[in-house]
This record gives C-alpha cells, sequence and structure tokens, in this order.
C-alpha cells in the first residue's frame, strides 16, 4: 500500500460514453480512498460530495470491519451500501456504526480454529472479526498498530471460537510466514477458505465465496444496475475481484502490478487523490 507516483501523462481517459453510463463505483479504502498517512485528502472528501450531489452512488468496499468503516464514514460525511471483509459482509453503514446487514458470510468454526491455531504456533497473534467484534488472544505490537489505523479496541480472549463463527481472521507477519501458513493450511481446510493479501504483511483468511466483486454486483443487481454501469478502484490483492467484475475497472497509481494489468484505466496513487480523479471524471462526462 505504499505510494508510488501518480499516473502517468500518457494514461488515456476512457471513452465518454463509458463514463457517462457509470451508476456506481466501489472504492477501495486503504491505499485507494485514505493517502499514506490514513487520513482523507480534502479533493477526495469534495469528490464526495459531489457525487451526493449528482446521485452518484459510492460503495466503500474494504477488509476492514463494519465498525472500523465508521471512522472513515464520518470523515467524509458519508453514509449508505458498503462491502467489508473483502465481501464476506455488506450493509448499510453511517457515522456512527452498522444500520443494517444484507449479507453474511462466515469461516467454518473448524477451518477458523485452525487457521487460529497455526497461527499462534507460528508466533503470529490472530485476530478474528465478527460483524460486531475484533477479539484477539493477546495484545502486541502488531495489534497495537492496527488499532492506530483502524481506531478499534479488541477484545482480548483465550476462548476465540466462543465468540462465533468469524467472517475474517487477519495475520499479520512477515510474508514468507504468512505464504507457509496458508501452504500448510490449504490441502485440509483450502475447500473452506480464501487467503488473500491486503497489504504486503497482511493476509485475510475468508469465507470460500467473499469476493469483493461478487459483492459489489450483487448490490448493484439489487438495485437495477449491470456491470456495465459499474466502476471500481483499488490497489491491492484483495481488489482484484471488484475490478475484473465491474465495467470500468480503476488501477490506483500506487496499485501493484496484478492490479495494473487487471485495470482498463490508472488514476493517480493516493497521495495524489486518485480517487477524485475517478469521481470528478464520471461527474464531467455525466455532465
Amino acid at each position: 500500500m505504499s505510494a508510488g507516483p501518480g499516473a502517468p501523462a500518457d494514461t488515456p481517459l476512457p471513452a465518454r460514453n463509458i463514463l457517462a453510463g457509470i451508476e456506481m463505483v466501489g472504492i477501495d479504502i486503504d491505499g485507494t480512498l485514505l493517502d499514506a498517512s490514513h487520513h482523507v485528502r480534502p479533493e477526495v472528501a469534495a469528490a464526495f460530495a459531489a457525487a451526493r450531489v449528482a446521485r452518484l452512488l459510492l460503495v466503500l468496499a474494504s477488509a476492514r470491519s463494519p465498525t472500523a468503516l465508521a471512522s472513515v464514514l464520518a470523515d467524509l460525511g458519508h453514509s449508505g451500501p458498503a462491502i467489508c471483509f473483502s465481501g464476506a459482509w455488506t450493509g448499510e453503514i453511517g457515522a456512527a456504526g452498522p444500520l443494517g446487514t444484507t449479507a453474511e458470510l462466515t469461516l467454518p468454526l473448524a477451518t477458523a480454529g485452525a487457521i487460529a491455531t497455526a497461527a499462534t504456533a507460528a508466533g503470529i497473534v490472530p485476530s478474528w472479526h465478527t460483524a460486531g467484534t475484533w477479539a484477539v488472544t493477546a495484545m502486541g505490537p502488531t495489534v497495537e498498530r492496527e488499532m492506530a489505523v483502524t481506531h478499534e479496541e479488541p477484545l482480548v480472549s483465550a476462548d476465540l471460537a466462543a465468540l462465533g463463527a468469524p467472517s475474517k481472521i487477519l495475520l499479520i507477519g512477515p510474508r514468507p510466514t504468512l505464504l507457509a501458513l496458508r501452504a500448510a493450511l490449504l490441502p485440509a481446510h483450502g475447500a473452506a477458505f480464501n487467503a488473500v493479501f491486503s497489504h504486503d504483511t497482511y493476509l485475510e483468511f475468508l469465507p470460500k465465496r467473499a469476493d469483493k466483486g461478487t459483492a459489489l454486483l450483487a448490490l448493484a443487481a439489487g438495485r437495477g444496475l449491470s456491470s456495465t454501469q459499474v466502476a471500481a478502484v483499488g490497489d491491492g490483492e484483495n481488489d482484484l475481484g471488484m475490478i475484473r467484475a465491474a465495467g470500468l475497472g480503476v488501477a490506483m497509481g500506487n496499485a501493484i502490478p496484478q492490479v495494473h494489468e487487471a485495470a482498463a484505466w490508472r488514476v493517480a496513487s493516493n497521495e495524489h487523490a486518485g480517487v477524485a480523479e475517478l469521481i470528478n471524471a464520471v461527474l464531467w462526462a455525466r455532465g
């Protein structure tokens, strides 16, 4: 999620008729909407305000929990449909928190328990996320860093399974260790989970059918919209599903190479308000 250069001068603007047909935009949060300091840039806040006036539907799509997303919505003065846990939860969220759940997927308890046990054995503190609770087995530097970013405080519990099946288990640690854990868990439990990186050192274990793209198109279909009326923008591996599913997939300037390859257009980096560039282009095309 490190910031990179803005969009190069030879990145062509999509055809105006394509931009004019966009009615919904799925927007990743960390590394996309927020800058490297995890703040909303003024240009992005202004673009959100203009989109509300124009009735362009903006859907935040994040690996974060519904509660953690609320603080971002408060900074934007925004509320509405949102995708959390990289597609495992969809619903309505306002500045005060979740307003209602549309769909929710969870990991089987046996699979979740195996992930948590393997992580602990590897020296990594598992973060167990349900729609209403973030729990960890112990505090530590990685947990404290996540608290500073999301403005959430976890419950410390030795019995994570007692909290119910999670929608996500987050493991934070060295990438080689995370890759080894994923490989070790695949033979026995791979049919029950997807494991994708939302950051170089953040591995998200999700229910098998959880995907930002599936969730975004389901929200669109519920509003009578087709994929050609949907745009999606992101920077990381867990954004690939929605960038490929949307009629207009957009890569941030700081995105990983796989996102650039999947996208039809590239905007500026998160340090240069690339999200505002996308929103303003759609609003311009719509007249």
